[in-house]
């Protein structure tokens, strides 16, 4: 049985038990949490499930000018799991870290345990890092996403003087992973790093697999 999610202190519990399934019931504001802590690390996966229901989650807040850690965003490491159905507005990230998103920060590169989003929208706001940064995923490894919408800003910034790599609007950098059906409306922007390489509309780089069926309508603006 699913355990389902109406507050935002419920969002801040699934880091409790990463191998559930979840079930929002309804829309969530997360101003009260200034720097949120992401779900999931590179030790402990978020490995469960997570269906929105076509509710939103609101004010998604990371900010900080001095490396927190990797795995930036509401989830920050996962595999094997599932997110579908989810909507964000209003998201800040902001920070000098990789692996930078709305949902997720990185899906493991794990062939046996792929993520599979669908279903995702990120409505408004501005994401900002170092490097691998999309609105869906940071780094999406062997991962399916589908049917994503994205209308949001994404910046590249500079971390102790290193560029900024792999920008897209909906996924940084990924390995064997597919994109289907989404879109992609904004502007991505590195002029702000000293230098800037793999920046894409959909995605900064795919090694292998597919985009499919997708649309991009954005000013994207590198950095040599």
């Amino acid at each position: 049985m699913s355990i389902e999610i109406a507050t935002a202190a419920d969002l801040d519990d699934v880091r409790n038990d990463l191998t559930a399934d979840y079930v929002q019931v309804n829309d969530i504001d997360l101003s009260g949490y200034s720097n949120w802590n992401p779900i999931g690390d590179s030790d402990n996966h978020f490995t469960g499930s997570y269906d929105g229901q076509n509710y939103t989650i609101n004010n998604l807040t990371i900010v900080s000018d001095a490396e927190i850690s990797n795995y930036q965003a509401l989830f920050g490491y996962a595999s094997g799991a599932t997110f579908q159905n989810m909507q964000f507005d209003n998201v800040n990230v902001d920070v000098v870290d990789s692996y930078v998103a709305a949902l997720l920060g990185m899906s493991a590169y794990d062939a046996s345990a792929p993520c599979n989003i669908d279903n995702i929208k990120v409505h408004s706001g501005a994401i900002k890092g170092n490097t691998s940064i999309g609105a869906i995923i940071g780094e999406g490894d062997y991962a399916t996403v589908k049917n994503c919408e994205v209308n949001i800003n994404i910046y590249g910034r500079d971390n102790d003087g290193w560029g900024s790599n792999y920008l897209g609007g909906i996924m940084g950098l990924a390995y064997y992973a597919n994109i289907d059906n989404c879109t992609y409306k904004g502007t991505i922007d590195a002029t702000a790093a000293n230098s800037a390489d793999y920046i894409g509309g959909i995605i900064g780089m795919l090694v292998e697999n597919e985009v499919t069926n997708s649309d991009v309508i954005a000013d994207i603006i590198g950095n040599d």
